[in-house]
């Protein structure tokens, strides 16, 4: 990931930071507006604050969908890119998929968690390269 990061342009970091800061943001006041219970039964864990939408989904659908794109803007040959296009939406779907088998979230909340997250990445992908391209 520090390889990645070290590799990026301005605008791929720049890009990459504005998606996390409105990702929690959105979260937490999208968490704080719904005030969604969590799930009250067969937790296997322990989770504090409100279920909706999930952080975790939010922070993967960002994470790794970011890191999607800049994989198909940047890699060239095209198995690689296959590869790790299936590897990190894996990574997506096990993160959403043990949010709800821990019983700390409800699968809506993990699908509004991608949601929002998929729709923050393409909002903000189109809003840096047209605000930042050329610097």
């Amino acid at each position: 990931m520090i390889f990645a990061l070290i590799r990026l342009t301005k605008l791929d970091r720049i890009t990459l930071l504005s998606n996390t800061i409105l990702s929690v943001i959105i979260n937490n006041l999208i968490k704080n507006i719904i005030e969604r219970p969590r799930p009250s039964h067969l937790r296997l864990i322990e989770q504090g604050g409100y279920s909706f939408p999930s952080g975790h989904s939010m922070i993967a659908v960002l994470l790794y969908g970011t890191l999607i794109y800049f994989v198909n803007k940047n890699i060239k040959t095209r198995k690689l890119k296959i590869f790790f296009n299936i590897f990190f939406i894996q990574l997506i779907l096990l993160i959403g998929i043990s949010r709800i088998y821990l019983g700390v979230h409800y699968p809506s909340d993990v699908l509004g968690g991608y949601f929002l997250s998929l729709t923050i990445i393409i909002i903000n992908i189109s809003f840096c390269n047209n605000k930042f391209r050329g610097d």
